[in-house]
C-alpha cells in the first residue's frame, strides 16, 4: 500500500459574531493584557509564553494507491503555516512512494531527517504527529479494523474528561457552568484557596478537579 500523495490545510474557527478572538485562550501578553497581570508580575522575560489569539489546527490527507485516505490532525495553535509547510515541503516527498504500513518505519524516517539540525521538537514533532495519525487511520481502513484494535485492545470503554485553559475574562461561575472544571495555579495564594472552594459550591463534592 504505497502512498501517492500527503496533503494538509489550515483550519481556523471563528466565533459567532464573527471575530477570531477566544478569552479564555487570549494569549499573556506580557505586560499589556490586564487579563494577566497578577501572571505577569511573577514571570521573568525567560518564561514568557505565546497563545493564540484563535482556534487553528492543521488536518492531514494521506491516499494511499489502492483509493484508501487517511486523516490526521497536526497540533498547531501558534503559527499553523509552519507545521503545514514541514508537512507539505518536508515530509511529504519524503513519503511519498513509501509503504504505507511501516508506520514505526517511517516515523523514525521523518524524525532522522531533521536529527542533525536538532530540530526534533516543537513544530517538527507536531508535524510528524499529525502524519502519524493519518498513517494510523489508514492502516484501521485497510485492514477493516478500529486503529484502537491494531494499538492492543481496549483497556477501557468509558473515560473520564476535563478541560483546562488559561487565565480570561470569563468570571470562574461562567466557567463552571461550561466545562466544570477551574484552572488552579498561575494566581495568588488566597485566590488558588478560595478556588476550589467556589468550585464545590457551584458543582458539589461530585466533581472532578485536575
Amino acid at each position: 500500500m504505497r502512498i501517492t500523495a500527503i496533503d494538509a490545510h489550515i483550519l481556523s474557527t471563528q466565533k459567532v459574531d464573527g471575530t477570531k478572538k477566544y478569552e479564555d485562550a487570549a494569549g499573556l501578553k506580557f505586560p499589556q493584557d490586564t487579563a494577566s497581570k497578577e501572571v505577569a508580575g511573577r514571570t521573568d522575560q525567560r518564561h514568557l509564553c505565546v497563545y493564540p489569539t484563535d482556534r487553528s489546527t492543521v488536518l492531514v490527507k494521506i491516499e494511499a494507491e489502492n483509493g484508501l485516505i487517511g486523516i490526521g490532525e497536526a497540533h498547531a495553535p501558534v503559527a499553523p503555516k509552519v507545521v503545514h509547510t514541514i508537512i507539505k515541503d518536508l515530509f511529504a516527498p519524503l513519503l511519498r512512494g513509501e509503504d504505507a504500513r511501516q508506520i514505526g518505519l517511517l516515523w523514525e524516517r521523518m524524525f532522522s531527517a531533521m536529527h542533525l539540525r536538532s530540530h526534533t521538537q516543537g513544530f517538527t514533532l507536531e508535524a510528524m504527529a499529525g502524519i502519524d495519525i493519518a498513517l494510523w487511520d489508514l492502516l484501521g481502513k485497510y485492514r477493516h479494523e478500529p486503529v484502537w484494535m491494531l494499538l492492543g485492545g481496549a483497556y477501557r470503554t468509558q473515560l473520564p474528561l476535563y478541560s483546562s485553559g488559561t487565565p480570561g475574562r470569563r468570571t470562574l461561575a461562567e466557567k463552571i457552568d461550561t466545562v466544570g472544571n477551574i484552572l488552579i495555579g498561575w494566581l495568588s495564594c488566597t485566590k488558588d484557596f478560595l478556588r476550589p472552594r467556589q468550585f464545590t459550591a457551584t458543582n458539589g463534592d461530585g466533581g472532578c478537579v485536575i
